[in-house]
């Protein structure tokens, strides 16, 4: 049986039983090196908590200086915005989307994904590619030191600001939690250093639609280790996901989530996220959603309630 053996500093165990097909197989044979290069990034049972108090922190200050420092080193290249931002964090969620496609869609251009002229382009209509190297591989690291801060910061700031209508549903009604197991030889800051098993460039791009088919309890998913926004992601953030960086996950650097309970499933049929996703007429047996890799069948650890599990992790291991 392909699977996944957990194993806790505190004696705890949890296996996860990988669904038999080409996908695991391949994950198996990549990440089966390095067992150990795994820490707990969150264990919650309430992963999309919202702390938005209106309060201008210390760390709404310091993210929000990163970004407009950033923003200026990008505009010394000659960039120019198709909106500009504030001198303050306004606390709108709008505005990091926006933000957040000035990183997505800076790299997508550079890589010939996406032409000037696609939907949610947040540069004006005479953007130029900045060259700051003739080599285009060394071109796109220059560039991605230069504005990968900006994403960083706004997914600090995503935590801070005003609810959007998807934000409540899922304070509210539609509690997702979940145990994030991260891998923790991916450098955070730096994806080009990164050990990536590409998904799109290996045939696997097309199991980004088939979530709603696994009936199993106990879901265990692919982190969104994406360039660009999960549906869920942009769920809560009351985003556009019919646009470019809204895709599905297109490579892993092996991170994965344990789902306890079906909470995700019932997001996905409540007439909240259909109404949202009517908006931009998209269908949700048409929609990139979680990518499904197997099912917990052992844990010695209460799925039911994770604020209180053990978080010291004594070894990961991918078994073919």
């Amino acid at each position: 049986m392909a699977r996944i053996e957990i194993k806790y500093k505190s004696g705890d165990t949890i296996t996860i039983k990988l669904f038999q097909n080409r996908l695991t197989e391949d994950l198996c044979a990549h990440f089966a090196i390095g067992n150990n290069n795994f820490h707990i990034e969150h264990c919650l049972s309430n992963t999309y908590k919202n702390k938005y108090s209106g309060e201008y922190s210390e760390l709404v200050e310091s993210s929000w200086g990163e970004i407009l420092t950033h923003l200026a080193k990008y505009k010394d290249l000659g960039v120019k915005l198709l909106r500009e931002v504030p001198n303050e964090f306004d606390f709108s969620q709008d505005t990091l989307n926006y933000l957040h496609r000035v990183f997505t869609y800076s790299m997508q251009y550079l890589d010939r994904f996406i032409t000037k002229y696609e939907d949610g382009f947040p540069f004006t209509a005479d953007y130029t590619e900045p060259r700051l190297s003739k080599n285009h591989d060394t071109n796109r690291q220059e560039l991605y030191k230069i504005i990968e801060p900006i994403n960083s910061a706004v997914h600090t700031l995503e935590n801070f600001t005003v609810p959007t209508l998807g934000a409540q549903a899922l304070q509210t009604t539609y509690k997702i939690p979940s145990i994030y197991f991260k891998c923790s030889g991916a450098n955070d800051r730096n994806a080009f250093e990164v050990d990536w098993y590409h998904l799109e460039e290996n045939g696997h791009y097309f199991r980004n639609f088939n979530f709603m088919k696994y009936p199993q309890p106990h879901l265990v998913c692919l982190s969104d280790t994406i360039l660009g926004k999960s549906v869920l992601k942009s769920y809560r953030d009351y985003d556009n996901p019919s646009l470019s960086d809204c895709t599905g996950r297109m490579m892993t650097d092996g991170s994965f989530l344990i789902y306890p309970n079906r909470c995700l499933h019932d997001l996905y049929e409540s007439d909240g996220f259909t109404s949202w996703l009517d908006k931009y007429n998209m269908d949700i047996n048409e929609t990139p959603l979680e990518l499904a890799i197997g099912h917990v069948v052992q844990s010695t650890i209460p799925l039911t309630v994770l604020d209180n599990a053990p978080t010291e992790l004594s070894s990961v291991e991918w078994i073919s």
